[in-house]
């Protein structure tokens, strides 16, 4: 009994380190700045946002095929999963790309220029791939909070770019003010 009772506190501690490791614990640091702008390459992805990897990677392939350096991964998510049903969540799959005129691509992916702009970040360490599951946890929710007290309008498109060079993933949501009726 004395062994069982052992193991189960090793076990609760290892998952508890791996938690904290991959910040699960954190509270994020909101903060407002210039975004550049820059150009991605994407597809549109209709469905549950849990299922977005396969398009990055398949993107991501696509575009090296055609000789475009992919230089990290970004998603654009349109709807809020709490108001919207699974299937239908709109979502942009892409990377991003060194932003030229002549890119041209074999398959049917749409060239976006993000425009410059203030928004809202969250850097999120990324150290694993379960911290992208920690960083979901905690970033839309202080993002969330963030905006709700500055009085932002929630009903835009959240942004979400992985850095694996930097080990980073950044949480971003533009910055526009809600619309008061008078």
């Amino acid at each position: 009994m004395k062994f069982f009772a052992q193991l189960c506190l090793l076990i609760i501690a290892v998952i508890a380190s791996i938690w904290w490791y991959h910040w699960w614990f954190s509270t994020p640091e909101v903060q407002e700045e210039a975004m550049e702008s820059f150009t991605i390459v994407t597809s549109y992805y209709k469905g549950d946002y849990a299922d977005t990897f396969k398009i990055f990677d398949e993107v991501e392939y696509r575009v090296e095929l055609d000789g475009i350096d992919a230089q990290q991964h970004v998603g654009i998510y349109h709807d809020d999963p709490s108001h919207v049903a699974v299937e239908d969540l709109r979502s942009d799959i892409g990377v991003i790309v060194q932003s030229d005129s002549d890119i041209t691509l074999s398959q049917n992916y749409q060239i976006m220029t993000i425009p410059a702009r203030d928004v809202v970040v969250i850097d999120f360490p990324y150290v694993t791939p379960l911290s992208i599951y920690a960083g979901i946890k905690n970033a839309h929710p202080a993002m969330t909070k963030y905006m709700t007290e500055k009085g932002y309008s929630l009903d835009v498109p959240r942004m979400e770019i992985y850095d694996p060079e930097n080990k980073v993933i950044k949480y971003i949501a533009e910055i526009q003010t809600k619309e008061t009726d008078l």
